[in-house]
Protein backbone atom coordinates (compact mmCIF):
# COMPACT_ATOMS: atom_id res chain seq x y z
CA UNK A 1 0.00 0.00 0.00
CA UNK A 2 2.71 2.55 0.81
CA UNK A 3 4.88 1.72 -2.25
CA UNK A 4 1.69 2.25 -4.29
CA UNK A 5 1.00 5.28 -2.96
CA UNK A 6 4.72 6.50 -3.12
CA UNK A 7 4.65 5.44 -6.83
CA UNK A 8 1.26 7.44 -7.13
CA UNK A 9 2.75 10.66 -5.75
CA UNK A 10 5.75 10.48 -7.65
CA UNK A 11 4.04 10.18 -11.17
CA UNK A 12 1.32 12.82 -10.29
CA UNK A 13 4.45 15.41 -9.14
CA UNK A 14 6.01 14.75 -12.16
CA UNK A 15 2.85 15.07 -14.58
CA UNK A 16 1.61 18.10 -12.91
CA UNK A 17 5.15 19.78 -13.50
CA UNK A 18 5.31 18.51 -16.75
CA UNK A 19 2.41 18.67 -18.19
CA UNK A 20 3.05 18.00 -21.76
CA UNK A 21 5.08 14.86 -21.17
CA UNK A 22 4.60 11.29 -21.60
CA UNK A 23 5.17 9.38 -18.77
CA UNK A 24 6.35 5.50 -19.15
CA UNK A 25 6.38 3.52 -15.91
CA UNK A 26 7.97 -0.02 -16.14
CA UNK A 27 6.98 -3.07 -14.35
CA UNK A 28 9.93 -4.81 -12.31
CA UNK A 29 11.98 -7.66 -13.92
CA UNK A 30 12.41 -10.90 -11.97
CA UNK A 31 14.64 -11.71 -8.68
CA UNK A 32 15.59 -15.11 -7.80
CA UNK A 33 15.44 -15.11 -4.09
CA UNK A 34 12.29 -16.14 -2.88
CA UNK A 35 11.76 -12.99 -0.20
CA UNK A 36 12.46 -10.44 -3.40
CA UNK A 37 10.68 -12.14 -5.78
CA UNK A 38 7.54 -11.86 -3.62
CA UNK A 39 8.07 -8.16 -3.04
CA UNK A 40 8.97 -7.92 -6.68
CA UNK A 41 5.47 -9.29 -7.93
CA UNK A 42 3.35 -7.58 -4.93
CA UNK A 43 4.55 -4.41 -6.56
CA UNK A 44 4.25 -5.26 -10.11
CA UNK A 45 0.71 -6.58 -8.83
CA UNK A 46 0.05 -2.42 -8.98
CA UNK A 47 1.54 -0.81 -11.08
CA UNK A 48 -1.15 -1.40 -13.52
CA UNK A 49 -3.81 0.07 -10.95
CA UNK A 50 -2.12 2.95 -10.44
CA UNK A 51 -1.35 3.61 -14.18
CA UNK A 52 -5.10 3.38 -14.87
CA UNK A 53 -6.17 5.52 -12.29
CA UNK A 54 -3.81 8.00 -13.17
CA UNK A 55 -4.78 7.75 -17.14
CA UNK A 56 -8.58 8.06 -15.96
CA UNK A 57 -7.66 11.73 -14.32
CA UNK A 58 -6.73 12.49 -17.92
CA UNK A 59 -3.28 12.23 -16.91
CA UNK A 60 -0.49 11.00 -19.92
CA UNK A 61 0.86 8.08 -18.00
CA UNK A 62 1.76 4.77 -20.22
CA UNK A 63 2.81 1.32 -18.85
CA UNK A 64 5.68 -0.91 -19.89
CA UNK A 65 5.22 -4.16 -18.76
CA UNK A 66 8.94 -5.00 -18.34
CA UNK A 67 8.16 -8.10 -16.20
CA UNK A 68 5.80 -10.30 -19.25
CA UNK A 69 8.75 -10.48 -21.02
CA UNK A 70 11.54 -11.95 -18.71
CA UNK A 71 11.75 -14.47 -16.61
CA UNK A 72 14.70 -16.13 -14.12
CA UNK A 73 16.72 -17.39 -16.92
CA UNK A 74 17.21 -13.89 -18.63
CA UNK A 75 19.04 -13.39 -15.39
CA UNK A 76 22.68 -13.94 -15.03
CA UNK A 77 22.77 -13.37 -10.63
CA UNK A 78 20.14 -12.91 -8.20
CA UNK A 79 19.37 -9.63 -9.39
CA UNK A 80 21.07 -8.88 -13.11
CA UNK A 81 19.92 -9.22 -16.49
CA UNK A 82 21.84 -11.18 -19.17
CA UNK A 83 22.45 -9.28 -22.82
CA UNK A 84 19.32 -11.16 -23.99
CA UNK A 85 17.19 -9.87 -20.88
CA UNK A 86 18.35 -6.63 -21.56
CA UNK A 87 17.60 -6.80 -25.02
CA UNK A 88 14.33 -8.02 -23.91
CA UNK A 89 13.51 -5.24 -22.16
CA UNK A 90 14.67 -2.78 -24.57
CA UNK A 91 12.65 -4.35 -26.98
CA UNK A 92 9.40 -3.79 -24.36
CA UNK A 93 10.78 -0.36 -23.71
CA UNK A 94 10.59 0.27 -27.50
CA UNK A 95 7.47 0.05 -28.14
CA UNK A 96 5.98 1.38 -25.34
CA UNK A 97 7.79 4.20 -26.47
CA UNK A 98 6.83 3.69 -30.55
CA UNK A 99 2.94 3.86 -28.91
CA UNK A 100 2.83 7.56 -27.67
CA UNK A 101 5.39 9.21 -29.96
CA UNK A 102 4.97 7.46 -33.54
CA UNK A 103 1.24 8.42 -34.30
CA UNK A 104 0.93 10.54 -37.52
CA UNK A 105 0.46 13.96 -36.55
CA UNK A 106 -2.55 15.72 -38.33
CA UNK A 107 -1.74 18.72 -40.21
CA UNK A 108 -4.57 20.99 -40.78
CA UNK A 109 -4.64 22.44 -44.33
CA UNK A 110 -5.17 26.03 -45.48
CA UNK A 111 -8.16 25.02 -47.19
CA UNK A 112 -12.09 26.43 -47.25
CA UNK A 113 -13.18 22.65 -47.36
CA UNK A 114 -12.04 22.75 -43.23
CA UNK A 115 -15.24 23.33 -41.26
CA UNK A 116 -13.82 22.58 -37.79
CA UNK A 117 -10.74 22.54 -36.06
CA UNK A 118 -9.93 21.70 -32.52
CA UNK A 119 -6.22 21.11 -31.02
CA UNK A 120 -7.45 21.46 -27.67
CA UNK A 121 -4.47 23.75 -26.55
CA UNK A 122 -6.41 26.13 -24.03
CA UNK A 123 -6.10 25.47 -20.13
CA UNK A 124 -7.18 22.32 -18.26
CA UNK A 125 -11.19 22.64 -17.69
CA UNK A 126 -14.42 20.69 -17.23
CA UNK A 127 -16.04 21.03 -20.15
CA UNK A 128 -15.06 21.44 -24.02
CA UNK A 129 -15.20 25.30 -24.25
CA UNK A 130 -15.31 26.79 -27.94
CA UNK A 131 -13.72 24.80 -30.85
CA UNK A 132 -10.52 26.59 -32.43
CA UNK A 133 -12.99 26.77 -35.82
CA UNK A 134 -16.18 25.19 -35.82
CA UNK A 135 -18.31 26.83 -32.57
CA UNK A 136 -19.28 25.90 -29.17
CA UNK A 137 -19.49 22.05 -28.82
CA UNK A 138 -22.62 20.55 -27.60
CA UNK A 139 -22.29 18.35 -24.48
CA UNK A 140 -24.34 15.54 -23.57
CA UNK A 141 -24.37 12.68 -20.85
CA UNK A 142 -21.16 11.90 -19.40
CA UNK A 143 -18.29 14.34 -18.66
CA UNK A 144 -15.67 15.85 -21.37
CA UNK A 145 -12.72 18.23 -20.50
CA UNK A 146 -9.68 19.55 -21.74
CA UNK A 147 -6.67 18.14 -19.96
CA UNK A 148 -2.75 18.49 -21.31
CA UNK A 149 -3.79 19.84 -24.89
CA UNK A 150 -6.32 17.21 -25.45
CA UNK A 151 -10.11 16.35 -25.03
CA UNK A 152 -10.41 13.67 -22.25
CA UNK A 153 -13.37 11.28 -21.12
CA UNK A 154 -13.48 12.12 -17.03
CA UNK A 155 -13.13 9.75 -14.76
CA UNK A 156 -16.35 9.14 -13.09
CA UNK A 157 -18.65 10.21 -15.56
CA UNK A 158 -21.97 8.25 -15.44
CA UNK A 159 -23.57 7.00 -18.87
CA UNK A 160 -22.61 7.58 -22.57
CA UNK A 161 -21.56 11.30 -23.56
CA UNK A 162 -21.84 13.29 -26.50
CA UNK A 163 -19.86 16.09 -27.78
CA UNK A 164 -21.01 17.51 -30.74
CA UNK A 165 -20.52 20.23 -33.78
CA UNK A 166 -22.02 20.86 -36.55
CA UNK A 167 -20.00 20.97 -39.45
CA UNK A 168 -23.04 19.67 -42.31
CA UNK A 169 -23.83 16.70 -44.01
CA UNK A 170 -21.03 15.57 -46.51
CA UNK A 171 -17.86 15.39 -44.58
CA UNK A 172 -14.34 13.45 -43.47
CA UNK A 173 -13.92 13.62 -39.65
CA UNK A 174 -10.43 12.83 -38.61
CA UNK A 175 -8.94 12.64 -34.87
CA UNK A 176 -6.11 10.97 -32.73
CA UNK A 177 -7.51 9.10 -30.62
CA UNK A 178 -5.87 7.48 -27.55
CA UNK A 179 -7.21 4.70 -25.20
CA UNK A 180 -7.36 4.29 -21.94
CA UNK A 181 -5.82 1.60 -20.15
CA UNK A 182 -8.68 -0.37 -19.25
CA UNK A 183 -11.92 -1.33 -21.26
CA UNK A 184 -11.82 1.06 -23.76
CA UNK A 185 -14.39 2.42 -26.17
CA UNK A 186 -13.84 6.07 -27.60
CA UNK A 187 -15.08 6.99 -30.78
CA UNK A 188 -16.43 9.89 -33.23
CA UNK A 189 -19.78 10.84 -33.93
CA UNK A 190 -20.94 11.20 -37.33
CA UNK A 191 -24.76 12.04 -39.50
CA UNK A 192 -25.82 12.96 -35.90
CA UNK A 193 -29.35 14.63 -35.50
CA UNK A 194 -28.81 14.37 -31.57
CA UNK A 195 -27.02 12.84 -28.51
CA UNK A 196 -29.39 9.87 -28.87
CA UNK A 197 -29.58 8.80 -32.92
CA UNK A 198 -26.59 9.20 -35.10
CA UNK A 199 -23.43 6.74 -36.89
CA UNK A 200 -20.83 5.88 -34.01
CA UNK A 201 -17.10 4.85 -34.90
CA UNK A 202 -15.75 3.33 -31.89
CA UNK A 203 -11.99 1.65 -31.48
CA UNK A 204 -13.51 -1.35 -29.05
CA UNK A 205 -10.55 -2.88 -26.58
CA UNK A 206 -12.21 -4.79 -23.93
CA UNK A 207 -11.30 -8.94 -23.00
CA UNK A 208 -11.48 -10.51 -26.37
CA UNK A 209 -12.55 -7.99 -28.39
CA UNK A 210 -9.78 -5.25 -30.71
CA UNK A 211 -12.02 -3.79 -33.73
CA UNK A 212 -13.23 -1.03 -35.32
CA UNK A 213 -17.17 -1.14 -35.23
CA UNK A 214 -19.68 1.16 -37.07
CA UNK A 215 -22.60 1.38 -35.10
CA UNK A 216 -26.44 2.98 -36.12
CA UNK A 217 -27.82 4.59 -32.53
CA UNK A 218 -31.40 5.02 -32.90
CA UNK A 219 -33.58 6.69 -29.91
CA UNK A 220 -30.24 5.31 -27.74
CA UNK A 221 -30.56 1.34 -29.37
CA UNK A 222 -27.46 0.52 -30.76
CA UNK A 223 -27.19 -1.91 -34.07
CA UNK A 224 -23.79 -2.62 -35.39
CA UNK A 225 -22.95 -1.50 -39.07
CA UNK A 226 -19.77 -2.90 -39.64
CA UNK A 227 -16.69 -4.04 -37.98
CA UNK A 228 -12.66 -5.00 -38.20
CA UNK A 229 -11.55 -7.30 -35.98
CA UNK A 230 -7.51 -7.87 -35.51
CA UNK A 231 -6.71 -4.48 -35.13
CA UNK A 232 -4.12 -5.23 -32.47
CA UNK A 233 -5.19 -1.88 -30.16
CA UNK A 234 -3.42 -1.82 -27.11
CA UNK A 235 -4.20 -0.21 -23.97
CA UNK A 236 -2.86 3.68 -23.90
CA UNK A 237 -2.14 3.41 -27.84
CA UNK A 238 -2.88 6.22 -29.99
CA UNK A 239 -4.44 5.38 -33.36
CA UNK A 240 -5.81 7.75 -36.38
CA UNK A 241 -9.50 7.47 -36.63
CA UNK A 242 -11.30 8.67 -39.86
CA UNK A 243 -14.90 8.51 -41.07
CA UNK A 244 -15.81 10.05 -44.29
CA UNK A 245 -19.79 9.91 -44.96
CA UNK A 246 -20.72 10.97 -48.63
CA UNK A 247 -23.99 10.85 -49.72
CA UNK A 248 -24.83 7.14 -48.55
CA UNK A 249 -21.41 5.70 -48.15
CA UNK A 250 -20.00 5.98 -45.09
CA UNK A 251 -16.08 4.55 -45.13
CA UNK A 252 -14.11 4.01 -42.10
CA UNK A 253 -10.09 4.32 -41.75
CA UNK A 254 -7.90 3.58 -38.86
CA UNK A 255 -4.35 5.06 -39.12
CA UNK A 256 -4.75 5.82 -42.96
CA UNK A 257 -5.67 2.47 -44.15
CA UNK A 258 -9.37 1.59 -45.04
CA UNK A 259 -11.10 -1.14 -42.09
CA UNK A 260 -14.18 -0.71 -44.51
CA UNK A 261 -17.00 0.96 -46.14
CA UNK A 262 -20.74 0.66 -45.49
CA UNK A 263 -23.91 1.97 -47.39
CA UNK A 264 -26.93 3.32 -45.67
CA UNK A 265 -30.37 1.99 -46.94
CA UNK A 266 -34.18 2.43 -46.47
CA UNK A 267 -34.77 3.54 -43.06
CA UNK A 268 -31.16 4.31 -42.23
CA UNK A 269 -30.37 6.85 -45.64
CA UNK A 270 -33.46 8.69 -44.69
CA UNK A 271 -32.80 8.63 -41.06
CA UNK A 272 -29.11 9.63 -41.17
CA UNK A 273 -28.96 11.00 -44.54
CA UNK A 274 -29.14 14.75 -43.77
CA UNK A 275 -27.86 14.91 -40.22
CA UNK A 276 -25.25 17.79 -39.86
CA UNK A 277 -23.60 16.97 -36.50
CA UNK A 278 -20.23 15.34 -35.81
CA UNK A 279 -17.83 15.07 -32.59
CA UNK A 280 -17.08 12.88 -29.85
CA UNK A 281 -18.37 10.48 -27.78
CA UNK A 282 -17.64 8.21 -25.24
CA UNK A 283 -19.24 5.13 -23.18
CA UNK A 284 -18.54 7.02 -19.74
CA UNK A 285 -15.84 7.10 -17.11
CA UNK A 286 -16.21 3.14 -16.06
CA UNK A 287 -15.30 2.56 -19.63
CA UNK A 288 -13.24 5.38 -21.33
CA UNK A 289 -12.23 6.97 -18.48
CA UNK A 290 -9.23 8.60 -19.68
CA UNK A 291 -9.25 8.34 -23.66
CA UNK A 292 -8.08 11.31 -25.22
CA UNK A 293 -8.94 12.73 -28.91
CA UNK A 294 -6.63 15.68 -30.24
CA UNK A 295 -6.08 17.08 -33.71
CA UNK A 296 -9.64 16.69 -34.25
CA UNK A 297 -10.54 17.94 -37.99
CA UNK A 298 -13.76 18.17 -39.86
CA UNK A 299 -13.34 18.82 -43.82
CA UNK A 300 -16.50 18.77 -46.27
CA UNK A 301 -16.55 16.16 -49.14
CA UNK A 302 -18.95 18.47 -50.82
CA UNK A 303 -18.05 18.96 -54.47
CA UNK A 304 -17.91 22.42 -56.01
CA UNK A 305 -20.89 23.29 -57.95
Amino acid sequence: VAAAARLRQLLVDITTLAPGAEVLVSTLPPQTPVEAQTRVEQFNAIVPVVVEELVSEGRAVTLVDGAAVLTPADLVDPLHLTSGGFSKLADAWSSGISRVTTVPVTTVPVSSSVVAVDGFGRGDSVGLGSADVGGVWELSGAGFGVSGGAAVALAGGVGEGVALLDVGVDVAVESVVRLSSGNAAPGLSVRAVDARNQLLVSLVRRAGQDRVSLFKIDQGVYRELGRLSGLGLVAGGSYVLRVEVEGSLVRVLVDGVVAFEHVLVGADAVTFGSASRAGLRTYGGAEDGGSRWDDFVVTSLDTPS
